[in-house]
């Protein structure tokens, strides 16, 4: 599908660093942006003196953590007969 980049903002702007923006928003990670996802994206991304690659390691790990922890609850309850913590 892809994502459409005005001819004006193709030196500037890639696709994937979009795809990087979007996802550093998306604070819930269900691949959706409300408004207050975006604005609050927008502001820190502007307001933070850290290089945008910094961010985007951070919400990787953040993203990971969430997966692993979602993991770690189905093995246990997988394996236990009650609810885990």
């Amino acid at each position: 599908q892809g994502i459409h980049v005005p001819r004006e903002l193709q030196d500037y702007v890639t696709e994937e660093r979009l795809k990087d923006l979007f996802d550093a928003f998306d604070a819930d990670g269900d691949g959706k942006l409300v408004k207050s996802e975006f604005i609050d994206g927008l502001s820190n991304f502007v307001l933070q003196d850290v290089p945008i690659e910094t961010t985007q390691m951070l919400h990787m790990l953040r993203s990971t953590l969430g997966k692993i922890e979602k993991i770690e609850h189905q093995l246990c309850t997988s394996v236990q007969s009650t609810p885990c913590a």
